[in-house]
Parts: structure tokens; C-alpha cells; sequence
């Protein structure tokens, strides 16, 4: 039993050592009633400190055995706001010393906050898993639901989406632990195309994993818990727990904190990629500043009646069971654009997967108004879950090209007979 304790002794304490710098408390030391403080942005990039209260230790919070410091908010701002998604990740101290990150919370506070802290032992231990992930595809994620608890979901900020591009993903995003929030939560596309300085980014301050780049910017936003040279951990909690993933995240100002009865939350102005995260476990996610993530660019070319035409571009993040959706989300926000300006639409569209290794993959599909617009992203949603779930060879897409010409008027079809012309088919059949 004694070479078992010091042995498990070594795994917590080597990495303390390797990685970070900082004093840490162990979560043996942590007792009900220690005061200490927590580092967050509340605006802008600046970094502050509230205060806090340990309430007590809770094993089975976050999952079975896995223990949770319960805290309190003790400033009254704070304690107004209830807990913040996109707080998680940020530092909480105790006696001057690294004790976890802000994880958890609860919907519909009433004057209190209650905050469950990750202890920073058990965050530590994702350095085990950091690898390269540049040629991997993410396992099927698990429903993590982050910083609000069981009852609330996290919020991917869609800056300029057409509201029922809004209502077409909160179809579904919800059941993955999300929401879609049409806000103003991103900056305009930069030209300059050096590489930002991430000298700034420190335990405390916000990060945004960019699901949607480009010309879109679709993200979420937490909080950095510490760093060490490239290497960062970050949010207490998982994004979606599903172990390597290669994820782009972005620097990210906060312009304020939305206040609601059931879950307030930070709203981001998101900067450019700084980074990829690379591991995203139970306890936390893994990041690497200034490693450049492997993901998917996304062409939408539209050409109208009266000659004119327009461009969108994105880099897809590679992410199974969220990319997909986030894909047609984006069919989806472009089409409904179009028709916004006649209803009477029809939308004759090419589109063209392109692989590394495999050969491309052309498509042609027609839809007609609003039911057109529901449909075309939905089939191509579908189209691209299939690649994506693959069992017999992996098939990772390299690009994909949306031609997409749009002329008024519904063009309508009537099917009068079907005839099969066989009982089998062979490869390459029509």
C-alpha cells in the first residue's frame, strides 16, 4: 500500500513540476470555510479578481468519484450575475496558491453563486495525452452541457445569422449541450495575416474555439486556466469529452456579461485563431498557441439573376457530430440570406467534396423557396455525417465547394412513371 500512495504521489507531482510554475494547494489542504479568489475578464482584456468561499468538497458533481471544491461568490456584483458561462477555466487561488479552474454552476440562482472548482490535480493529469492530432478525427462526443449545470446549455455566438438559421440549429444543438445565439459577437475578418501576439494570454483570460472560421466566426468563449511557454490548459470542464480533437481557438475581448434569470453569460468579440486545442477530457482541454489546426475550407459561391455574385469562405472544424451540423448551419445561413430578398426562389446547387487521397465526389441537387432551404442543408448534412461515420475507411475531406445558382421562380417537377430496368445493381449504374 505505501510503494502504491507514493507512486500515485509521483503522477500528481511530476507534472506540477514540469508544467507550471505556479504554487499549487492540493486538494487535501482545501477545507470549508478558506477564502481565496478567482481571475476572470469581464470586459476588454483586462483580468480581475472576485472573491470566493470554500463551502465544502463534493464527490460526483461533475461525474462518479470525481471530486468538485464548492464554492461561493462573496462579492455582491457576483452574486447578482449567478454563475457566468464562459468563466469556465478561470484560475481559482486560495491561500496565495493554484487550487482548480471555475467549472460548474447552477441555473436560476437565487442571491447566491455557487461555483464547483476543478481541482488542478486532476487537470494536470490531461498532460499525459499530449500528442499531435493533426491527422486525427474526433470520436463521437458525449453531451457535455459546461459551466450552467444539467439544466442549461452553452452558447455559440453566430454573429449576422438570419434568425431561421438560429431556429434550424437549435434544432439540434441543444441535445449536444449547446445553443446558437444570433449576436455581435465576433470582429470583422482581418487582412493582415501576420500572426497575433499571445503574449497577452495568461491564466484568466478568455479564449474562443472557433467552430466556423472565415468569413463566419462561429464560437463559444472560456477562460485560459494556465499556461506554461505553448502549452495552456483551460475550462475545468470538457467541450465535448471526446479525447483528441484539433480544435482552432481564437483570442477573444469580452464586451460584457449578459445578465438573465437562468444563465448569464460573456459575450465575446472573437479575434484571430491563435492556437488549436488538442485534448479535451473530463477535467478540461488541452491547447497549443501557435499551432495551426487541420480543418475543412468551406467555398460558397452564389450567382444571381442579374449577373451578380458572392463569395463566402470558411474553415470547418473537424469535430464528429458537431461539424455536420455547423456545416449545414452555414448552407443554411447563406441560402436564407438569398431568399430574404425574393421569396420566390429556386436554387440549382453543385456541390463538390474533394479529399487527400480519394477521388471527388460531385453532386447536383435542386430546391425551390423557404422548403428548399430547409432541405438542401439537411441532405448535405447527412451527406457529410456519412463521411464523417465511415466504418469501413476513414475518407477526411480536404475542401468542399458549394456552386450555387439562383434564379426566380419555382421550377416544378411531376414524376408520371418509375421503371426498374433490373434486379441488381453494379457500380456505376444510373
Amino acid at each position: 500500500m505505501r510503494s502504491r500512495l507514493f507512486r500515485f504521489w509521483l503522477l500528481v507531482a511530476l507534472p506540477l513540476g514540469l508544467f507550471s510554475k505556479e504554487a499549487i494547494i492540493p486538494l487535501a489542504e482545501v477545507k470549508p470555510g478558506m477564502q481565496g479568489i478567482w481571475k476572470t475578464v469581464v470586459s476588454g482584456r483586462e483580468i480581475r479578481e472576485y472573491r470566493l468561499e470554500v463551502v465544502d468538497i463534493m464527490y460526483g458533481l461533475m461525474a462518479p468519484g470525481v471530486p468538485t471544491i464548492f464554492c461561493k461568490a462573496l462579492d455582491e456584483d457576483q452574486i447578482h450575475i449567478g454563475t457566468v458561462a464562459g468563466m469556465s477555466g478561470s484560475p481559482v487561488y486560495i491561500e496565495g496558491k493554484l487550487a482548480g479552474a471555475y467549472a460548474l454552476g447552477f441555473p436560476f440562482p437565487k442571491d447566491q453563486a455557487l461555483i464547483g472548482v476543478t481541482p488542478i490535480e486532476n487537470m494536470l493529469g490531461i498532460l499525459d495525452f499530449d500528442e499531435d492530432t493533426s491527422s486525427s478525427v474526433s470520436s463521437k462526443p458525449h453531451a457535455y452541457l459546461g459551466a450552467q449545470g444539467p439544466q442549461a446549455c452553452m452558447p455559440l455566438f453566430m454573429p449576422g445569422v438570419p434568425e431561421k438559421t438560429i431556429h434550424y440549429l437549435n434544432a439540434s444543438l441543444p441535445q449536444l449541450g449547446f445553443r446558437a445565439v444570433s449576436a455581435a459577437g465576433s470582429s470583422a475578418p482581418s487582412a493582415d495575416k501576420e500572426a497575433p501576439s499571445v503574449d497577452h494570454i495568461a491564466g484568466g483570460s478568455a479564449i474562443a474555439p472557433v467552430l466556423l472560421g472565415g468569413d463566419f466566426l462561429w464560437g463559444g468563449v472560456g477562460t485560459v486556466t494556465t499556461r506554461e511557454g505553448d502549452t495552456l490548459l483551460a475550462f475545468g470542464h470538457p467541450f465535448f469529452d471526446a479525447g483528441p480533437v484539433d480544435v482552432p481557438f481564437a483570442e477573444a475581448d469580452i464586451i460584457t456579461i449578459v445578465q438573465n434569470y437562468a444563465s448569464s453569460f460573456k459575450l465575446p468579440k472573437i479575434g484571430k485563431v491563435i492556437g488549436s486545442l488538442t485534448q479535451d477530457k473530463l477535467t478540461g482541454v488541452l491547447g497549443k498557441l501557435g499551432r495551426k489546426p487541420n480543418t475543412i475550407a468551406c467555398t460558397f459561391n452564389l450567382s444571381y439573376p442579374d449577373g451578380s455574385k458572392k463569395t463566402y469562405q470558411g474553415d470547418l472544424c473537424r469535430f464528429w457530430g458537431l461539424s455536420p451540423l455547423i456545416f449545414g448551419g452555414a448552407l443554411h445561413s447563406v441560402l436564407t440570406e438569398s431568399l430574404g430578398a425574393q421569396m420566390k426562389q429556386t436554387f440549382f446547387m453543385h456541390t463538390r467534396f474533394e479529399f487527400d487521397d480519394k477521388p471527388t465526389i460531385d453532386l447536383e441537387d435542386v430546391g425551390s423557396g423557404e422548403e428548399g432551404v430547409q432541405w438542401l442543408p439537411e441532405i448535405t448534412e447527412r451527406r457529410y455525417g456519412r463521411l464523417m461515420e465511415n466504418p469501413f475507411e476513414a475518407a477526411p475531406l480536404k475542401s468542399v465547394t458549394f456552386d450555387i445558382k439562383v434564379q426566380n421562380g419555382w421550377f416544378d417537377q411531376k414524376l408520371y412513371s418509375v421503371e426498374l430496368l433490373g434486379d441488381r445493381t453494379e457500380p456505376g449504374d444510373t
